[in-house]
């Protein structure tokens, strides 16, 4: 009878041992991570995006033991390489950079591809890229609220873009102005004809512009995010001269397709703060006029930008009408 009750019993000691041993799985493989190479999918290529992505991928790769692959996905506007990570594995071996770009993209879009609010799991933010309102150098109005108060008096009269001009349909919808709207192939025509007088207003990072401005070639008119910056202490915000909780910064993060393991997301994070803490980090991504203030946002933080921002450009695509696809 103790013969015949052991064997019966064998099955569910196998059964136990078994649900045991996959429990555990993702623990040891969490605790193991990462054994090889990790790819960072950069879905908007050079500029910014890439400075940025190539200096977290360093600092990372050391913490990790593993490299960790820069590799371009350009297209649509990133859109090409953000849904490229929305279906990638989610066992942690693939992450990738999103921005601003992206929660934008999630307005005008009508098919991007991807959910940037259900699709993703957040790393971390890395941090903002100043933007900057600049004019022709001719341009005689020196403050924004007057020229402000001049766009207002000749509605459509003042010409403003670039490659994009969409700080400027967040200008116009925050603050009741209408431009006349120029679009360029390049960053390089815009900065010709702004030079030339040609174009009055663009916006761009501060990188770009701040040796124009010191050479005077072209004026700096206002700050489009919430800080000052500190190489132009003298130029205020957006919303400091009349347009209250204007901000127009460019948001760079690290993010994970959605299901990845809690684990090794945790993981990710913990190496990706303290990469961002280092001191070498800082200092490269200060001279790419990066400011890591964001830097310190939680991923609900995080998530929560996104979706105040998704939900802004949402209404301005549908007010504008300027549909993609």
């Amino acid at each position: 009878m103790a013969h015949a009750r052991s064997t019966a019993a064998r099955p569910w000691a196998a059964m136990l041992l078994t649900a045991a041993s996959l429990a555990a799985a993702p623990a040891a493989q969490a605790q193991n991570y990462p054994t090889r190479p990790i790819q960072m999918i950069m879905p908007v290529p050079g500029g910014g995006h890439e400075a940025v992505g190539r200096i977290m991928a360093e600092q990372m790769s050391k913490q990790l033991g593993q490299p960790i692959v820069v590799e371009g996905r350009p297209g649509a506007s990133g859109n090409i390489g953000a849904a490229l990570l929305a279906k990638a594995p989610t066992d942690g071996y693939t992450i990738g950079l999103l921005s601003g770009i992206h929660t934008s993209n999630a307005g005008f879009f009508r098919q991007p591809g991807y959910d940037i609010l259900t699709d993703f799991t957040p790393i971390g933010a890395v941090g903002e890229s100043p933007v900057l309102l600049v004019a022709r150098p001719d341009l005689p109005w020196n403050t924004f609220p007057e020229l402000m108060a001049e766009i207002k008096k000749s509605p459509g009269k003042f010409s403003a873009g670039g490659t994009s001009g969409l700080v400027f349909d967040l200008l116009a919808d925050a603050a009741g102005l209408e431009f006349l709207s120029v679009r360029y192939k390049s960053a390089g025509n815009a900065m010709t004809d702004l030079s030339s007088g040609r174009l009055d207003l663009t916006s761009g990072p501060l990188t770009v512009f701040l040796p124009l401005i010191r050479d005077k070639k072209i004026k700096a008119m206002a700050v489009g995010g919430a800080r000052r910056v500190a190489e132009l202490p003298e130029v205020p915000t957006v919303a400091e001269s009349g347009v209250p909780g204007f901000n127009a910064n460019i948001w760079y993060g690290l993010f994970l397709p959605k299901g990845a393991a809690p684990d090794v997301a945790q993981r990710l994070r913990e190496e990706f703060a303290k990469a961002l803490a280092t001191p070498d980090v800082r200092a490269k991504l200060a001279t790419q006029g990066i400011d890591v203030t964001f830097g310190q946002a939680s991923p609900d933080e995080v998530m929560q930008r996104i979706a105040s921002e998704v939900e802004n450009w949402k209404r301005i695509a549908a007010k504008t009408g300027k549909y993609v696809n």
